[in-house]
């Protein structure tokens, strides 16, 4: 059956290219010029995907997207907007239910990933609730076997584990909705979070925290950047010593406007707690609320090292780019910053690694443009998710053979091709 996009935009001749570029690549393709428009053609044609543009008259894209999801809810929701509207973006992710997030800017590969992604998700969700039905056909019939109390039993656990699954499924969405809105941002940073991430799980693993303890803290490196995303432009990725004092005293907001947006999710408490105190020093003189020593939750501390570093590499504290060994001085330099043992520990891991891989860089690649001996920087995963190769994998010819196989997949390789950090 041929998939059916709805497209739904205000904007009449973003619409028409939108549907003159979907359509050659075998898409049905409805549009509208409204959300009540848009309501009216899902209540009179099966649709698949919903791409929404956000800012529109009466009824805004979140707004629509919610009631398409609470009406229809097996059908797949993409919020698209403006570089500008991002942190309305970000505010939306729980009203609208968002499944993924798309700039208008990007291109057209970028957004037939996204909705072939859609459609594979969709077909599993529709083979499992198929499946589903089955075994509740199953169940009902033992329900009637077991007598009523065993009725009883069985319906509340299968309500409870369809009411865990739809949570963890709404938390992994907007875990990742985050994410791609970070990566965005980033811009000439490209990897900047990445890196940061896995200094902090390194630093996390020396430390003997558990499995649950350092996932916190890599998910709260990766996401501790989120807040920049409600600063102006023009001081979101200044070099720190170059802030005016008006933006310095702006700036220093952002760990409170990233934590805005995840506290709507319990779970993630402690990632939002780590991302609250990242920018805490052990003298006193952070921010946002100028807490000091011990007072720094111990995740925190740990975020607040890997950060520093990599920001001096980035050129985000002083303009210059600073190499690991110029960095890590300059740290040393400053300790009363730091925990003083969480530094000298950090110090040691870094000092433990290849000195040229601190200055790794990655690319992301399409399978025909792969050579033997390039290594994996990323897991390589199927549209399914299942994992393809490991990061660190290095490439040969009948690997990238196979690669070659697997479609709408992007590469991530270190250059220059050397022994990879690991992040396991």
């Amino acid at each position: 059956m041929q998939p059916t996009l709805l497209i739904v935009d205000d904007e009449p001749s973003t619409l028409i290219s939108l549907q003159r570029t979907l359509t050659p690549e075998g898409y049905k393709v409805h549009i509208a010029e409204s959300a009540m428009d848009g309501l009216h053609i899902l209540e009179n044609n099966p649709i698949d995907i919903i791409i929404s543009d956000m800012r529109m008259p009466q009824m805004n894209g979140a707004e629509f997207l919610k009631e398409a999801a609470e009406r229809w809810p097996d059908v797949r929701r993409i919020l698209m907007t403006g570089y500008d509207d991002i942190h309305t973006a970000i505010a939306a992710i729980n009203v609208g239910q968002v499944n993924y997030y798309l700039a208008k800017s990007s291109k057209k590969e970028e957004m037939l990933s996204a909705i072939n992604s859609m459609l594979e998700n969709k077909l599993l969700r529709d083979q499992n609730r198929i499946m589903q039905e089955l075994i509740n056909q199953q169940n009902e019939k033992l329900k009637i076997l077991n007598g009523q109390l065993e009725e009883k039993i069985q319906k509340r656990t299968a309500e409870l584990h369809r009411s865990y699954a739809d949570l963890q499924e709404t938390h992994e969405a907007a875990i990742q909705v985050f994410l791609s809105i970070q990566e965005l941002n980033e811009n000439h940073n490209k990897g900047y979070s990445r890196k940061v991430a896995t200094h902090a799980k390194l630093l996390a693993k020396a430390m003997h925290l558990n499995d649950k303890e350092i996932q916190t803290v890599y998910l709260a490196a990766m996401l501790h950047n989120l807040g920049r995303n409600g600063l102006r432009e023009e001081i979101r990725f200044k070099p720190f010593a170059q802030l005016t004092t008006r933006e310095y005293q702006e700036f220093k907001q952002y760990p409170i406007l990233g934590t805005m947006s995840l506290s709507a999710f319990p779970s993630l408490k402690e990632v939002v707690n780590t991302i609250l105190y990242h920018r805490e020093r052990f003298n006193g003189k952070g921010y946002p609320h100028g807490v000091k020593g011990d007072s720094i939750p111990l995740f925190a501390a740990i975020l607040a090292i890997a950060v520093d570093y990599n920001e001096l590499m980035y050129g985000l504290i002083f303009q210059e780019k600073y190499p690991a060994k110029q960095a890590l001085a300059y740290m040393k330099e400053n300790e009363e910053r730091y925990d003083r043992k969480l530094l000298l520990l950090f110090m040691d891991i870094i000092a433990s690694l290849p000195e040229q891989q601190t200055a790794l860089m990655e690319k992301a690649l399409e399978p025909h443009q792969l050579l033997s001996g390039m290594v994996l920087s990323r897991d390589l995963k199927s549209s399914e998710g299942f994992i393809f190769l490991k990061k660190g994998s290095k490439l040969d010819d009948e690997l990238i053979d196979r690669i070659t196989a697997l479609h709408n997949v992007l590469v991530y390789v270190y250059e220059p091709v050397i022994p990879p950090v690991s992040e396991d």
